[in-house]
């Protein structure tokens, strides 16, 4: 079975959309029982999820190349790019660290595609994202 990267893009586009509403559910729950702590638990994973495949598929859209770190060399890149088209992997970037959700809204920011928000809302959005980022990974890696 092999999955394009504009295929696998377009997936990943409708799971995170699906996710957000899924999250939103999730949210409502916790709302409506405070005790259902599993209900907060995947509102924030979900969440976080979410917005990290929306934001990564914009890039990917651009150029794969905008995903990985800042350390990969371009020989892992090319190396990446040649065993995607010898049909070993699914995409080029499979066996490279792609950047962190924040890393992923700067480079956006960076790009000047992340328009339309006041200094004031863009902190305040950015100070929400690395929040939620903490949440995930303390829920993902020790618990609450």
């Amino acid at each position: 079975m092999e999955i394009d990267p504009r295929k696998n893009g377009i997936h990943s586009l409708a799971e995170a959309l699906q996710e957000l509403a899924e999250a939103l559910q999730d949210f409502k729950k916790f709302h409506e029982n405070p005790d259902d702590v599993f209900a907060l638990k995947d509102s924030i994973l979900r969440s976080h999820h979410a917005l990290d495949t929306l934001f990564k598929h914009v890039l990917y859209q651009i150029n794969p190349v905008l995903l990985i770190k800042d350390e990969t060399n371009v020989k892992k890149v090319i190396e990446g790019y040649n065993k995607f088209f010898r049909g070993e992997t699914t995409t080029p970037l499979y066996e490279l660290w792609t950047v962190t959700l924040e890393g992923t809204i700067k480079r956006l920011q960076d790009l000047g595609l992340l328009r339309g928000l006041e200094e004031r809302e863009r902190e305040y959005f950015l100070g929400s994202v690395k929040e939620l980022t903490q949440y995930r990974n303390k829920l993902q890696h020790i618990g609450l």
